[in-house]
């Protein structure tokens, strides 16, 4: 099921934004083999929907990897290369040296996000936790369907 899912969330997460970084600028899905799935808003969505409320843990977010930061989309999300920092060696400092940084788009600079404590579901409600795994199933094949017809053209 994790590989599945972790498949689907790379095809999603390209399809949605720049490949160059994976851990930057998820707003989707994500699902993170080590902790679960996890991700604010559909989880509060999720909760709305069914009535459940999700046991949730906090982790380092992934996006700024627990800085609070990361390079604005909006500067690197086309890729750089080599020559971009090469012909323009202030803006390559200004780059490195954290000038074009903002706040998190994961954490809101937080460092950390809720995530769903798949243990501790397993044992006091496993009825809800399967509930949420085929809820978030079902978002990735929509999402994914959506980057297909996008892909043709629709």
């Amino acid at each position: 099921m994790k590989q599945i899912v972790r498949a689907v969330t790379v095809v999603v997460w390209r399809s949605l934004h720049n490949a160059r970084v994976p851990h930057r600028g998820i707003d989707m899905y994500q699902y993170d083999i080590r902790t679960g799935p996890f991700n604010s808003k559909e989880m509060k969505e999720f909760e709305e929907s069914y009535g459940i409320k999700l046991l949730t843990h906090k982790i380092v977010c992934p996006t700024c990897k627990g800085t609070g930061r990361h390079v604005n989309p909006n500067i690197d999300a086309d890729g750089l290369t080599r020559e971009d920092f090469d012909s323009d060696p202030e803006f390559a400092e200004g780059y490195f040296n954290g000038v074009f940084d903002i706040p998190c788009n994961e954490c809101g600079g937080e460092n950390v996000v809720n995530a769903v404590d798949v243990e501790a579901m397993k044992q006091q409600d496993p009825q809800a936790l399967q509930d949420w795994l085929d809820w978030l199933k079902s978002s990735y094949d929509t999402e994914a369907e959506y980057a297909a017809e996008r892909r043709m053209g629709a």
